[in-house]
């Protein structure tokens, strides 16, 4: 055999993590020469610069650069590290491992916290490395486990989870922070890929778009203002992304896109915690998870530790870090759905949001929220292009008709009309001006603005920053303008308020629900429409039950026909529920 031969051989020593045999871990700098090997071959002498890692044991093995493993007994008394706190000479029998570093974190070194996707789940993932050999818990109680040797960049492994088991490969890419493979359960092979959970502070650069990540772990893109300087307090915009997206590019559309935007406000770009399947090296995608969340501590970990929590955790870290006086949470296509969840259960983080071109889960439908008074303080403004061939404009449609029926007082849809799915095409300026002159702290900016919706008649925006004046005018200083609005606004609603509330009265039919949908959708909020809405919410209790008991009825029916007459009935009879506009389409 020809003599393999392993030499460290670099000025000064090469960088190097050593684990004793007693658990503690080194790291520092050696000088590695003309170590002998005696294998099952004979001698070698081993070439240093070609070395990976070393495992001390019986036998000790050796992992070449190229992934050859080398097994014998290393012929070494001792080894001296020169560390940070000073040197430290090791005897042979006190050696565990030793790991090569390059570039500041071992081209294979698995070891540390991460961010796991494995299949359709995700979870913490924590493994130890000791020279070739990878041990690791993941899952949201650390209840699986997960074997593995290193060879080269990939890390071949096995994992337990209960019962089941599976077999898989990982490729550790350049740099350290990203793995990503795939793992077989018999027939079924899935994606198995995680990056490093590192948290930081992404630094505040004006003009600059900086990385960080939080301690729940998401990845996080931050732009200020070219102007800022990091103590007046502005309003910041978390937007989150896409599917099989970075939030980073959506960062960046703002200064290209709506540089005003991008120069008046802090933008946050989040990441959700799966890696895309299709991830590669310079090219990372990141999904949310959503499915399964139902609200903080609701379910099981792996359920209610989903994005929206790990985003509210996140949008909370930043609020403490960063002057910021009101934060607007906006998400496209995937991230809209996010944002439902995200606000919806965490109302009190923000003061408006903008889903864009999204639908709704059902978990986030309004009915199942009874804290109304927290979530009517917010200003909603979806946007959908009508155009959209992605996600279909009824979808946006129906957000926007769900979050009227709720009582956002403070509610717009923007939907423009050959708009399709593309983010950077989207009205996102108009809706974020709309948000924030909604939001104002200031009654008289209020009214300002009150007056002049009222003036292109946006009956429902003019009330509804009213409202909020009043609120905020403690000393009434402003309450005669505010009451003029009013007073405008009921002398516009007030006969149709009465024709459909003498409607609802005699009871024949829902010829009059369209009309009320479309009345509602402008005067909700206008004393004079007060009462048709009493008189159609007191017809609601009647109907909610059994148009709840007949929707769920005919989601589980198999039968087309009889699923069809089962909404019909709904139509029919219970039009005052909420499912009226969901399913009078269906029925068509």
């Amino acid at each position: 055999m020809t003599a393999l031969v392993l030499a460290i051989l670099v000025a000064g020593g090469v960088d190097v993590s050593v684990e004793t045999a007693g658990g503690e871990t080194l790291s520092g700098k050696v000088t590695l020469a003309d170590l002998r090997m005696k294998t099952d071959f004979g001698s070698a002498v081993v070439l240093a610069d070609k070395v990976a890692q070393i495992a001390f044991g019986e036998p000790d093995v050796v992992v070449t650069k190229g992934g050859e493993e080398i097994r014998g007994e290393i012929a070494l008394a001792s080894l001296k590290i020169e560390t940070a706190a000073g040197a430290k000479t090791l005897k042979r029998k006190e050696l565990k491992s030793l790991v090569v570093i390059e570039g500041g974190r071992g081209g294979t070194d698995f070891d540390g916290k991460w961010m796991l996707t494995f299949g359709n789940a995700q979870s913490p993932l924590e493994l130890k490395q000791t020279g070739v050999k990878v041990k690791g818990k993941y899952g949201h109680r650390e209840e699986f486990s997960l074997e593995g040797t290193v060879k080269g960049r990939t890390l071949a492994f096995s994992l337990r989870e209960g019962s089941a088991s599976g077999e898989g490969t990982a490729e550790l890419w350049e740099g350290g922070q990203y793995f990503l493979g795939e793992v077989g359960y018999g027939r079924d092979r899935m994606v198995f890929g995680a990056y490093r959970k590192a948290p930081k502070a992404a630094e505040a650069k004006p003009g600059e778009i900086t990385e960080g990540q939080s301690e729940a772990g998401l990845l996080y893109y931050l732009r200020v203002p070219k102007e800022h300087d990091g103590k007046r307090k502005l309003p910041m915009i978390v937007i989150t992304h896409g599917s099989n997206a970075n939030s980073k590019d959506y960062v960046g559309t703002f200064p290209a896109a709506w540089p005003e935007l991008a120069e008046d406000f802090i933008i946050v770009g989040v990441n959700g915690e799966r890696l895309a399947q299709g991830s590669k090296p310079g090219g990372v995608g990141h999904n949310a998870t959503y499915i399964n969340f139902g609200g903080p501590e609701v379910g099981q970990p792996f359920a209610y530790r989903q994005t929206p929590a790990l985003l509210a955790e996140t949008v909370q870290e930043l609020v403490k870090r960063l002057p910021v006086d009101r934060v607007f949470l906006g998400g496209h296509s995937q991230g809209g759905f996010l944002t439902y969840a995200t606000f919806l259960y965490y109302p009190d983080l923000f003061a408006g949001a903008f889903p864009m071109s999204c639908n709704l889960l059902v978990q986030c439908e309004p009915d199942n929220f009874k804290d109304k008074e927290r979530l009517l303080g917010i200003a909603v403004a979806p946007i959908h292009g009508r155009a959209d061939d992605v996600v279909e404009f009824s979808g946006g449609d129906y957000c926007y008709k769900r979050m009227q029926e709720f009582g956002f007082p403070r509610l717009h849809l923007f939907a423009p009309e050959r708009v399709g799915h593309g983010f950077m095409f989207l009205p996102v300026e108009e809706a974020v001006r709309w948000l924030e002159a909604m939001t104002s702290e200031d009654p008289a900016a209020l009214l300002d603005f009150a007056e002049k919706q009222l003036a292109a008649e946006e009956w429902r925006d003019a009330m509804g920053a009213a409202l909020r004046a009043r609120e905020l005018d403690k000393a009434g200083a402003q309450r005669a303008r505010a009451d003029e609005i009013a007073k405008r606004i009921d002398a516009k609603c007030a006969p149709e308020a009465k024709r459909i509330a003498d409607l609802i009265a005699k009871g024949k039919g829902n010829g009059w629900v369209d009309d009320f949908w479309e009345f509602r959708r402008q005067f909700a909020c206008a004393p004079a429409a007060e009462a048709c809405i009493r008189a159609y919410e007191k017809l609601k209790e009647e109907h909610t039950k059994p148009a709840n008991d007949l929707f769920w009825a005919a989601r589980n029916e198999r039968d087309d026909a009889a699923r069809k007459a089962k909404y019909r009935e709904i139509v029919d009879k219970y039009y005052a529920s909420g499912w009226w506009i969901l399913v009078k389409d269906w029925v068509k």
